[in-house]
Order: C-alpha cells, then structure tokens, then sequence
C-alpha cells in the first residue's frame, strides 16, 4: 500500500495526524509505505492534486470520499468533516479509517478475482 501525505510548513505540525496515521495502517494493513510531500504553492498542489492541506492519498486515491472528484487544487488549509457534521482541520480518524477499510476490501476482491492465475498468465484486462 502506497501512502502520500501532502502537507505544508514544519512536519512536526502534523504530529497527531501522521501518528493516527501510522497507528491505524499498523493495525490493519501489513504492507504499507508513508510519502512525505511538501506542498509548497498552488502550482505544486496542482501538480499533485491536492485540494488543502493536510491531504492523505492511498494509492492515489483521496480518503475523503466527497473530494475524489474536487477540481480545484490550493496548498491553502483544507477542512474536513467527523461523522457528526463538526468541521476539522485534518481527517477525522473514522474516515482514515474507512478509508483503511476500502482498500483492503478492495484488495481482497482483487485477489479472488486472479485467485487461481499462475505466475507467468497473461492477465485479461
């Protein structure tokens, strides 16, 4: 599992979030590696798509389902929502956790779909 962690200024202001972080992946998915990613302006948050800042990617994918779609990139502080509606300003551990849940879930349909291939198959996309 490939993790990005987009963020802006000292690291260190992220402490809680990437321990959160690293605590929930520790629990549920025995492969993982953290990125690091400095955004810098809003160019560079184009670049990567980053719609704010903090922003956690898995595998490409954004962990806030609502803003897989946002078209709109800035380096400037990005809110978000707990399952009660209170506004944060870095992911609620519920969704880090759903988001967690997703991808292996999605891993594991995609073991039972090549489940029985040999190395060396051509797979048939």
């Amino acid at each position: 599992m490939k993790i990005d962690f987009y963020y802006n200024g000292p690291i260190q202001d992220f402490k809680s979030l990437k321990d959160t972080l690293k605590r929930l992946l520790k629990e549920l998915v025995p492969n993982f590696e953290i990125s690091y990613l400095l955004i810098k302006d809003d160019a560079s948050a184009k670049k990567f798509r980053v719609p704010g800042i903090p922003t956690i990617k898995f595998n490409g994918r954004d962990i806030d389902t609502e803003r897989r779609n946002e078209r709109t990139y800035s380096s400037s502080p990005r809110k978000y929502h707990n399952k009660d509606g209170h506004i944060l300003d870095s992911p609620p551990e519920e969704m880090i956790l759903e988001a967690i849940k997703e991808y292996v879930k999605d891993s594991e349909t995609f073991h039972i779909e090549v489940k029985g291939v040999k190395k060396g198959d051509t797979p048939i996309c």
